[in-house]
């Protein structure tokens, strides 16, 4: 649940959300081939701000920062990816945000930055410090528009390409989904998209 509100040029948001997943799926990888393994039950908890700006006519950019729980369900255990090996955790997210639209052109360049840390909570008993695991998600998109080719197709033509390592959409929200991912390698994507 949020609320947004507009100041201007600017813009505050607030949220708070209860995410709970069931047999959850880990993708890891050897390389660039993933594995995609059963890792139990997992559920997050927590709130999120966002502030964001519109500079000049041009620009759109947005900072959110997350702070939640997260809990682990079930028996199964892998030790070496941060989201399985505790089973209580905080974690800390930020996002960063930026696209812009030149009209006259048909283009629109979108850039987001994620860096996100787990840190375990550790009871009196456990020995040693809290354990924390970081990990930093990014995704450069270049959409250029093909105009042109409306008047003869009567469609509207895209080509995108991208430079990312986050496994997801940056559009899908699913925060539980990413970081089930783990060590995603540095991908080149793109595409034609046509609407009729």
């Amino acid at each position: 649940m949020g609320a947004d509100r507009a100041l201007g040029s600017a813009r505050i948001g607030a949220q708070v959300f209860t995410e709970t997943t069931r047999d959850l799926l880990l993708t890891t990888f050897e390389g660039s081939t993933p594995y995609i393994r059963n890792a139990g039950g997992l559920g997050a908890r927590g709130f999120g701000v966002t502030v964001g700006r519109r500079f000049g006519g041009v620009v759109n950019g947005s900072v959110t920062y997350t702070f939640g729980q997260g809990r682990r369900s079930g028996s199964t255990r892998f030790a070496d990816v941060a989201v399985t090996s505790v089973d209580d955790a905080e974690f800390h997210d930020l996002v960063a945000r930026l696209e812009t639209v030149i009209d006259w052109s048909d283009t629109r360049v979108a850039a987001l930055c994620r860096l996100n840390a787990l840190t375990d909570e550790r009871s009196p008993s456990q020995a040693g410090p809290p354990r924390t695991s970081t990990a930093t998600r990014f995704d450069v998109q270049l959409t250029q528009g093909l105009p042109f080719l409306q008047p003869l197709t009567r469609a509207d033509w895209e080509v995108l390409v991208a430079v990312r390592n986050m496994f997801y959409e940056a559009s899908q929200g699913g925060f539980l989904d990413e970081l089930a991912v783990q060590d995603p390698p540095t991908r080149v994507v793109g595409g034609i998209s046509v609407r009729f």
